[in-house]
């Protein structure tokens, strides 16, 4: 790969939409403001198209980094779904895209969506006078938990939990009051309130906090869909519930933990707590001292679900699983069309699994053999 010039109109002139080039122009930015990093080697990181925390996640230099997919080219490639991606990149559409199917049940209950002028129950909302505030309150007193996102959210921001116990209601586990619930719900349009969710027995040892199972899939030609990687990503007391937390130089201390997922046994471990500026293994969970490896039950099952989901969604051809495995089993929290690739590369390169690799070769071939009127008309694509 050539050194990168990371300037707007050279990266719209590569091919990229402008939505993603500005996203990785700022995150270029941020960490040029930032005194975490070694500046000759982030200098040398982002010449190369690769984010300064990433390639010291990775371990890059300049013998090994082609090796790897950098932020650059995964960038320039979306969208690398068609118009169908909607169909699935958010919740609210996702939800009823699987109503009534074979894989209605592994979606968490939906009950309701906020909108500017107020509630509108969802699909599993059976409360009489469902649009009601009160019957809101209601509802979080017999459920106890909800969940509360953003219908399109990244980067799991926005989530909140809302708890109704001992005769008191919580947000984020600090006390409220009714009035504040409802104060929050009219405040947080494009909001979904669902079903909350907890792990299962042998992962509540870990955690207590529901987890991430991501498993990415190619499905290019719409009828074989390959399972490609898998890793697990656990909530800490850095990233709370969400289980993600944003790295960068103004909380060094702030890490994120992964674990390695073996597509062909679903036996993982290999975790790692990613830091901003460094990678520390982990045997054990920082705060539980749960054990950071094992066996996911019924691998096999699940993978087989998903493959035949994707075979329904066969016009989208990238995409990654968000799954919890639960008290009640497997839950899909989402769907993404372009999820991070990070998480995956920590542990090795995309690029490792030849089937990947050529891929992403034929999709980067593809941009770069659009003409400059083609190239213009990606740059307005937002969704």
């Amino acid at each position: 790969m050539k050194t990168v010039i990371n300037q707007l109109p050279n990266l719209l002139e590569h091919g990229f939409t402008e939505k993603f080039a500005k996203y990785y122009l700022d995150a270029l930015k941020q960490e040029k403001e930032t005194a975490l990093f070694d500046a000759e080697y982030m200098q040398w990181a982002h010449s190369h198209g690769f984010l300064a925390e990433h390639a010291t996640g990775y371990g890059l230099n300049e013998s090994n980094y082609h090796e790897y997919l950098s932020d650059y080219e995964f960038y320039r490639s979306w969208p690398l779904n068609s118009w169908a991606r909607i169909w699935v990149n958010d919740k609210l559409t996702l939800k009823h895209m699987l109503a009534g199917s074979e894989f209605e049940y592994l979606l968490p209950r939906y009950y309701y969506y906020s909108m500017p002028n107020g509630l509108r129950p969802s699909l599993d909302n059976h409360l009489p006078n469902p649009e009601s505030l009160d019957t809101f309150i209601q509802l979080l007193k017999a459920e106890r938990d909800l969940a509360c996102k953003p219908n399109n959210d990244t980067m799991s921001k926005g989530f909140c939990h809302m708890e109704y116990k001992n005769d008191e209601f919580y947000i984020n586990g600090s006390v409220v009051t009714e009035k504040d619930i409802k104060d929050f719900v009219l405040s947080h349009p494009n909001y979904v309130f669902q079903e909350y969710l907890r792990p299962s027995q042998d992962f509540s040892l870990i955690s207590p906090l529901i987890h991430t199972l991501r498993i990415l899939v190619i499905n290019e030609n719409g009828v074989d869909p390959q399972i490609v990687r898998s890793y697990l990503r656990f909530p800490s007391k850095c990233s709370g519930e969400a289980n993600y937390v944003m790295l960068d130089g103004k909380n060094p201390d702030v890490y994120t933990l992964y674990a390695d997922v073996d597509v062909d046994t679903g036996r993982w471990g290999d975790a790692k707590l990613i830091y901003a500026h460094k990678i520390q293994n982990a045997a054990v969970h920082p705060d539980s001292g749960g054990i950071l490896n094992g066996h996911i039950a019924d691998f096999d099952t699940l993978c087989t679900i998903i493959k035949n989901i994707s075979k329904r969604f066969n016009t989208c051809e990238y995409m990654g699983f968000d799954i919890g495995i639960t008290d009640k089993g497997f839950r899909m929290m989402e769907i993404n069309t372009h999820p991070e690739i990070r998480g995956f590369q920590y542990f090795r390169s995309m690029y490792a699994t030849p089937f990947i690799k050529e891929y992403f070769s034929r999709k980067l071939a593809a941009v770069d053999a659009l003409t400059d009127t083609l190239k213009t008309s990606r740059h307005g694509i937002q969704r």
